[in-house]
C-alpha cells in the first residue's frame, strides 16, 4: 500500500493500481512524493512510477528498503506539526502558504459566481488567456455564449468554495490549473 502527496494533499493508503490511475488522471504529478512500508524516506513518484509519466522517460526501479514502520515518516521541510497529515510537496517554502500577494479563494469564488460570464475571476487568478476566451465568447455572441460562460463561472465558483485554502492554493496558485 502506498501513500502519496497528490498535489499537496496526502492520500493513502492506496494500491499500486489506484496510484497509477491517479497518475493517469493527472491527480498525481511528477513533483509529488510517495512512501510505503519499508521505505526510510518519502521519494519522488517518478523513481517508482516514472514509466507512467510518458514525458519523463525513465522507469520505476524500487529503491532500497530501510526501516520497518507502519506510518509514513514526516517529510523534510514540512510545515505542519503532525507528520502524518498533508505534508508539504517538494519545493514548498517552510514559511508556508499562502503569501499576502496570492489570490483570495473567497474573492475568486464570488467573482466566478457573479461575473463568471466575463471571466473576471480568471483575470483575478492570473489566467489572462482563459479570461480573454470567456470574455470574447460572451461579447462576440452578443451575450448568448455568456449563458454558457456564466454556468462555467458558477461551477468554478462552487468548486473554489468547496476546496480548502490549502487545496485552492496548490491547485490554482502553485500548479496554475485554469479550468475546473
Amino acid at each position: 500500500m502506498w501513500y502519496v502527496t497528490a498535489r499537496g494533499t496526502q492520500k493513502g493508503p492506496v494500491t499500486e493500481a489506484q496510484l497509477i490511475s491517479l497518475i493517469h488522471a493527472g491527480d498525481v504529478v511528477a513533483d509529488d512524493m510517495v512512501w510505503k512500508k519499508g521505505m526510510a524516506e518519502w521519494e519522488n513518484v517518478t523513481i517508482h512510477f516514472g514509466n507512467e509519466f510518458s514525458s519523463q522517460g525513465y522507469g520505476g526501479a524500487f529503491g532500497s528498503a530501510f526501516g520497518n514502520t507502519d506510518q509514513p515518516p514526516p517529510m523534510n521541510g514540512g510545515y505542519q506539526s503532525n507528520p502524518y497529515s498533508s505534508p508539504a510537496p517538494p519545493n514548498m517554502p517552510v514559511s508556508g502558504y499562502p503569501h499576502s500577494s496570492d489570490p483570495n479563494r473567497l474573492a475568486a469564488a464570488l467573482l466566478a459566481i457573479f461575473l463568471g460570464s466575463f471571466g473576471i475571476h480568471k483575470f483575478y487568478l492570473g489566467y489572462k488567456s482563459a479570461g480573454v476566451i470567456m470574455l470574447l465568447i460572451t461579447l462576440l455572441t452578443c451575450g448568448l455564449g455568456g449563458l454558457v460562460m456564466n454556468v462555467i463561472g458558477i461551477i468554478e465558483g462552487i468548486i473554489y468554495i468547496a476546496k480548502s485554502e490549502e487545496d485552492f492554493y496548490y491547485t490554482y496558485v502553485q500548479y496554475e490549473k485554469p479550468w475546473f
